[in-house]
This record gives C-alpha cells, structure tokens and sequence, in this order.
C-alpha cells in the first residue's frame, strides 16, 4: 500500500500536494494521522525517522562492492578533490585522466583503468574552443579522435549552461543530479569559477556543494573537483571542511622542471588518502612536453603525452 504525505503550509492554509511518498507494506515507522478531502492517507512526516541496523545485519547485508576505476588510486563513488596553484597544470591533469579512463587506456602509463567509464564535465571558465581542444589533444595520445568517443559531455559555462555557474543553488543542484544519471563520473572544473555564495574561507558556503558531492555518491556516481591551494601552494584554499568529506586530495606543485616553453611539469601526491598507502601514495613527477618524445624511463617520471596540451 503506497500513501501519500501532506503538510499544511506555514500560514495554515492549502496543504502542499508536493510531498512524500511512504509505502506502508516496507514496514516505515512513520505514522498516518488521518485522511485529507481527497480520501487521501496523510502522514505525519515528524515521526519518520532513522532506521538503526545491527552489526549482525550490516554484514549480512548484500553491499555490491565498489571496484576501482583507476587502480589503485579511484573507486566507484570516491570524492575526489585535485589541489593545484594557478597555472601548475590542473586541467591538463584532469584532461588527461578523463582521456583515459574514457577509452579505458592505462593512466598516465602508470595507473590501470579497469573498464571506460563515462564523463559530465561542468566547467566554469574555460572556453569551448579551449575545451575542444584539450581533449582532442589528449585523445591523441591514444590514437583516437575526438568525434569518436561518446561518453564525455560537458555542461559548459560558456557553452550557454548559464543557469549551471553556481552549483551552491538548490535549482543548479536539482538539475545536475538530473543530469548525472547518466553518467558515472561527474568532473567539476572549478569550485571557485563554480560556487559564488558566500565566502571560501566560511564552512556554510560550502555546504551545499559538499551535499551534492555526497548525493552524487549515494546515486553511486565518482565526483572529481578542481580546487586552487592557497598562496604558499601547499594546502588547500579556504575551509578546510571541504577536505573532510573527501576519500582522496591529489596535490600537484610546480616541479624545478617547469618551463613555460616545455608545457606542464608538476609534482604529484596525495594530501589525503582513505582506500590506499603505501608504494600507491607515494609523490610522482609529471612532465608533459611541447614535442612528440619517447615516454621518460626515469620511475618517478611520467610523460603525459609528448604535447602541450
């Protein structure tokens, strides 16, 4: 038996039809209190509560389990936070890694992609000739074109998503969990060009983005966010109660390498780690150079695929 709940509006009058439904036969503890004009169930919406489940139950339980997407580094439904300075390299990472665990190739020829996945990328600044190509040239070191790949879509601010340029907004938020079902990973490029309530530094303007990065994972989707560190480029910019949600944060540091003529050459590890350590969390070096080359054999290098991209 399914019943629907009401509420009566704050000054009393109209009772909202937009409300929750219950199904009764699922044993829910909420509680009918009587019956509206319509001969309708109402349902006294205070007394649902939380449903504790024992230990017992909890291991009895068939929880599906979540496999990595890049191992061992990513799994199904990671918070993923990236953390560079302005200018080190953070959308060339994230392009980069979009490229392959699209088309299921190995990452940066270091990390393996277990299956392709698919991508929304919200972008919050960067042009559509810029994005285009990006990943064109990402692609590339793959040997595919971009007009053959079919799941990457971009929700793009300069594209006419207008409407997607504050994701703090209850309309933005409904509409990209709208969105994101049909897609695995949701890629935010970044929360600064994205979020333009409150302060970085206060928690609450946060809050609403972190409960969508958390709603996105109960719908079973991965989230990665860009994000700038602050001016010493060590930590994070602003609250830190945007880290404390996160299963991973990958810092990257301009290394002594970097060279505005050679392309990106960064410094990469992990400021925060949940599901990994050891050998797997340890800092690497990335280059990503101007002209086709032979893929660097130094072990702590890792070419990013011989063009400036």
């Amino acid at each position: 038996m399914i019943i629907k709940s009401e509420e009566k509006s704050p000054e009393g009058g109209q009772a909202n039809r937009d409300s929750v439904t219950i199904d009764i036969e699922s044993k829910s503890p909420a509680k009918v209190k009587a019956a509206n004009d319509n001969g309708q169930a109402v349902i006294d919406t205070q007394s649902i509560s939380p449903r504790p489940v024992t230990l017992p139950g909890l291991m009895a339980a068939e929880i599906p389990p979540r496999n990595f997407i890049v191992d061992p580094i990513i799994k199904q439904k990671d918070m993923v936070e990236v953390v560079a300075a302005a200018g080190v390299g953070k959308t060339t990472f994230l392009t980069s890694l979009v490229a392959a665990i699209a088309t299921g190739k190995q990452a940066f020829g270091r990390w393996t992609v277990s299956e392709p996945k698919s991508f929304l990328i919200i972008d919050g600044e960067m042009t559509a000739e810029e994005l285009r190509r990006k990943m064109s040239v990402a692609l590339e070191q793959y040997g595919i074109a971009a007009n053959e790949v079919h799941n990457i879509a971009y929700l793009s601010r300069d594209y006419g998503n207008i409407g997607f340029s504050d994701l703090s907004s209850p309309e933005a938020r409904k509409q990209i969990l709208r969105q994101a079902k049909d897609f695995d990973i949701v890629a935010i490029d970044n929360l600064s060009c994205l979020i333009n309530q409150g302060s970085e530094n206060e928690a609450e303007s946060f809050r609403p983005v972190r409960n969508l990065l958390l709603d996105l994972k109960s719908d079973g989707k991965t989230s990665i966010c860009l994000h700038h560190t602050g001016k010493n480029g060590d930590k994070p910019r602003g609250t830190s109660t945007r880290e404390d949600s996160m299963d991973t944060v990958i810092r990257l540091r301009k290394s002594d390498l970097h060279s505005a003529t050679d392309g990106a050459s960064f410094l990469l590890d992990f400021y925060k780690t949940r599901s990994f350590f050891g050998d797997a969390g340890r800092e690497l070096h990335f280059h990503c150079l101007l002209y086709t080359s032979d893929a660097a054999d130094d072990s702590l290098r890792v070419d990013l695929g011989g063009r400036r991209i």
